[in-house]
């Protein structure tokens, strides 16, 4: 078993390639900071005593948090 790797199509790509990880990082900030943002809009508004922002937000987190058992 004497394999020699070869990544000349990795290194004629990589431009490619690191256009990809770039949009893939974009991608992950702009969710991370909408995520935030979402979760701490919904977690303010479960906190709050006003009834018609308490209903939906704890609507939407339970429905959310048994995702997994519906799937």
């Amino acid at each position: 078993m004497n394999y020699t790797w070869n990544f000349v199509q990795v290194w004629e790509n990589a431009d490619v390639l690191l256009k990809g990880a770039f949009g893939t990082l974009r991608l992950f900030a702009i969710c991370a900071a909408a995520g935030l943002v979402l979760g701490l809009l919904i977690g303010l508004a479960r906190q709050s005593n006003r009834l018609w922002l308490r209903v939906p937000a704890t609507a939407f987190v339970e429905f959310f948090r048994n995702t997994p058992v519906l799937v």
